[in-house]
């Protein structure tokens, strides 16, 4: 996610505010923050391309862990013999 949060800035400088170049731990910060739904507000998107961006990979964020436990359930349901 950091990589395409890097590509959506390197093309748009002002896709974020602050804007600017970002280094590679700024976008894994505002990735882990967006993907865990945190988002401390110090770096917002600010281009449509940005905030679609940012919302796909806070559904994901979301689904990811559902996704995971179901699959946990299924596969211990299915050792138990029932």
């Amino acid at each position: 996610m950091a990589a395409a949060f890097g590509l959506v800035s390197g093309v748009a400088p002002a896709a974020f505010s602050p804007p600017g170049p970002h280094s590679s731990g700024d976008l894994i910060y505002l990735s882990f923050m967006t993907i865990t739904t945190t988002g401390y507000g110090d770096i917002v998107p600010t281009l449509r391309a940005a905030e679609l961006l940012s919302g796909t990979a806070a559904c994901l964020g979301i689904l990811y862990p559902a996704i995971l436990v179901a699959r946990l359930v299924s596969l211990s349901s299915r050792s138990d013999g029932s």
